[in-house]
């Protein structure tokens, strides 16, 4: 039996060429901009160590500042560039609540979509549950309105933040999106996160395989059922 060998490990410097390559196609002048900030601080610093006598000495650190610099500024320019080519594309919402950090409960599919490749995803954290939706306000409005109706049926009181997604008046822009969500006002414990979120997912499931004539959203749970009580 063969085995495969397992694809070499890629040095921090490949995954740096990777990422200037993949900047520059949306920031072509990025090549002068890291040179004007390393040429910068070194020369910053060649001055200081001449005006002191220190010649050598504060040259060597400015090469060594300079090069944290321009690594912060091009990872800075890489996240950018990413939400820049990742903007406009269907699903681009998923890229960046993989982001998301501990604490929040995430759907990594949509929990709706239509013909026009609108969509909406959701996500619990302590704020409540969240809905982003991607597409035009004109369309994703009356989805968002909907699925907040159903959540608030079902969910007993939690919170339901909605988030349109895009570049048109009202939206969220994609490279803002995790900020605008940190920013939500905490509204329910640690403890409810993930109940809520398996209550909300399992009412998903079992509304996929059953008749329309039955609404499981009509099913109304209280605060102290979330909280286990």
């Amino acid at each position: 039996m063969s085995t495969q060998t397992p694809a070499p490990k890629r040095s921090f410097w490949q995954n740096l060429k990777d990422g200037y390559t993949l900047t520059k196609r949306s920031f072509p002048q990025i090549g002068w901009w890291l040179a004007t900030v390393g040429v910068g601080v070194v020369a910053i610093f060649v001055i200081i160590g001449i005006l002191t006598g220190k010649w050598i000495m504060y040259p060597i650190f400015g090469i060594s500042l300079a090069m944290l610099a321009m690594t912060a500024m091009l990872s800075t320019l890489i996240n950018r560039a990413m939400y820049r080519q990742l903007e406009g594309h269907a699903g681009a919402t998923s890229a960046v609540l993989r982001q998301v950090k501990r604490g929040w409960d995430v759907e990594e599919q949509p929990v709706a979509v239509t013909r026009n490749q609108d969509m909406i995803f959701r996500l619990v954290g302590r704020p409540g549950i969240v809905l982003l939706s991607e597409g035009p306000a004109s369309r994703v409005s009356r989805m968002l309105d909907e699925e907040s109706k159903k959540l608030g049926r079902i969910a007993g009181g939690v919170p339901v933040h909605k988030i349109q997604v895009g570049t048109g008046d009202g939206q969220v822009p994609l490279r803002k999106v995790l900020r605008h969500i940190n920013k939500l006002k905490k509204a329910i414990s640690r403890d409810e996160v993930p109940v809520v979120a398996n209550r909300l997912r399992s009412i998903q499931a079992k509304t996929a395989g059953m008749p329309r004539a039955i609404d499981p959203a009509k099913v109304k749970l209280n605060r102290r059922i979330l909280r286990g009580k």
